[in-house]
């Protein structure tokens, strides 16, 4: 029986449909399954196990180097695209080298100016990592930095700091301490000098540094931001001698104090902090915020529970008021070791450790809004993301007066580095002013008595701010160290086996006019009364 024409022609639509239904169907699926499969990644392709290495964001891409004992690679994390945090998108660099490249951790790298990276090996690494090579990005190529040979280079360490000015094309380098390789072999040493290295020009220079107040600690695994033409340095471990002279003592820095440094006078306090502050972390990251003169501080260990955290502090640098800014989403896991970059108004978390007694390694990425304090799980793709300058600050950070006399802290060969003098914030009290005007309602008598009260306040913090604040030194530490003659430090040195009979102890700095360098340290005791671990 033949069906009528209509019932063919529907007949022939459904069946048109059909195909078509099918076809897309199956388009679906497979595009569905493409996209899971580049949304989960071979374990390859993903840099796992990373920790205390160094990201540099150039031309739209983050760099990943260090961190991993087991691998040297280059990892890079393309932004231009935008990004999903479900399917980040890393990719292993194919890289060819000039230089000997080795896997290290606790290093420094930072962006040149033309692109290029230069990175400076901490624990492990090669001896061409010790002096410096740069790796370039357009070509994927390793190579020895040029370094000019008749400037002196710096002592081989870890855990120090490096900060460029774009400006100047000038790294500012910071503390450290001696490497595992010296500390297997007995040289224990700590730093605490300030040093730069010019990729102009390719040479190093130990500038003159003023630091009034006494005699600041060595620091080490700590963060440094620049602002302007001042290097704000928070956090990490500082490092002195006891009183005998014979161990260091290694403390976890709280966030109570900031060690600040101008590039432009060579001059270098350490003030106390007001506000919010946070509780002591160690391994936390720290970022230049979108007003160009805030840092913003993720995560770390606490130094009292060895918690990981995923708190966010603000830090305003022009007053050094910490703020806990209130943030909506959900965060990224919480971690230690980890890096943070800052990418148009958002900050990314990257890696780290979610426990590094169990080993436990963070793999996921966080997203911070930091215009709208908001987690977020993407980021949209951006054509000409706004970089954030440090030199776009409409405020700055006021350096206190020095005192002529330096401190009064003695002739610049005695003592050696002990507690770090915290000077007063002169923002502390900002409702003062209100409190002098209420006065006034009470008489003239009320008034006399309200500002003698308030010159002796004055008074007091006039005293206290050229008082040392030995937050994180034991009680028997001694304000003053005794002068170390020759003769004493070669019988010290005889006594405890440790260093040539003909070594004395350094103690002017090639970069302080008060301060002592480490880098001449053969004397230095050889004991620490606290391992170099994280907390």
């Amino acid at each position: 029986m033949l069906l009528p024409n209509t019932w063919q022609s529907h007949l022939s639509w459904l069946f048109l449909y059909f195909i078509i239904y099918i076809t897309v169907m199956e388009t679906t699926t497979i595009e569905v399954q493409a996209q899971e499969q580049q949304c989960d990644p071979p374990p390859e392709s993903i840099p796992a196990n990373y920790s205390d290495f160094s990201a540099i964001f150039v031309n739209q891409q983050i760099y990943l180097t260090g961190g991993n004992m087991d691998e040297s690679n280059i990892w890079t994390l393309d932004l231009s695209q935008g990004l999903d945090i479900s399917c980040p998108g890393w990719n292993p660099q194919e890289t060819s080298s000039e230089a000997a490249i080795e896997p290290y951790t606790d290093g420094i790298a930072f962006a040149g100016l033309q692109e290029d990276i230069y990175v400076q090996a901490g624990d492990g690494g090669t001896v061409d990592m010790d002096n410096m090579v740069v790796y370039n990005t357009s070509a994927a190529k390793w190579a020895t930095a040029p370094v000019n040979v008749s400037s002196p280079l710096p002592e081989s360490r870890a855990q120090m700091s490096a900060t460029m000015d774009t400006t100047s094309g000038i790294a500012w380098f910071y503390g450290g301490r001696a490497t595992e390789a010296k500390q297997a072999v007995g040289e224990l040493a700590y730093y605490n000098d300030f040093y730069s290295f010019n990729t102009l020009t390719y040479t190093w220079d130990w500038p003159a540094v003023r630091y009034a107040w006494g005699q600041r600690p060595a620091r080490y695994g700590h963060t440094s931001s620049i602002i302007g033409n001042q290097i704000f340095i928070l956090g990490g471990k500082t490092a002195v001698v006891n009183a005998s002279g014979d161990t260091w003592v290694t403390n976890p820095a709280d966030f109570q104090s900031v060690l600040v440094f101008d590039t432009d006078e060579k001059k270098a306090v350490t003030m106390a902090t007001i506000g919010d502050t946070p509780d002591g972390k160690v391994g936390f990251s720290a970022a230049l915020a979108p007003d160009g003169h805030s840092i913003v501080v993720f995560g770390g260990q606490d130094t009292n529970t060895g918690q990981s955290s995923q708190d966010v502090y603000l830090l305003d640098t022009c007053t050094l008021q910490w703020s806990n800014p209130s943030i909506q989403g959900t965060p990224p896991s919480a971690r230690s070791g980890h890096q943070a970059v800052t990418y148009d108004q958002y900050m990314l978390i990257l890696m780290g450790y979610k426990d590094e007694s169990a080993g436990e390694f963070a793999q996921d990425i966080g997203i911070l809004d930091m215009t709208q304090w908001q987690w977020i799980d993407s980021l949209p793709a951006i054509q000409n993301p706004v970089e954030v300058s440090h030199q776009q600050s409409e405020c700055k950070f006021t350096m206190p007066h020095m005192p002529d006399n330096n401190g009064n802290n003695g002739d610049e060969n005695s003592g050696l580095p002990y507690d770090p003098t915290v000077i007063s914030n002169p923002n502390q009290s900002s409702d003062d002013t209100t409190k002098v005007a209420l006065g006034v309602s009470f008489g003239i008598t009320g008034f006399l008595l309200l500002l003698g009260a308030l010159g002796l306040y004055i008074r007091k913090l006039r005293k206290n701010a050229h008082t040392p604040n030995p937050r994180w030194l034991p009680g028997a530490l001694k304000k003053e160290t005794p002068t170390i003659s020759s003769s004493q430090s070669q019988s010290q040195s005889s006594k405890n086996n440790n260093t040539s009979p003909n070594t004395t102890i350094t103690t002017k700095s090639p970069n302080n006019d008060n301060s002592i360098s480490m880098d001449n340290c053969n004397s230095i005791p050889k004991q620490s009364e606290n391992p170099i671990n994280r907390v």
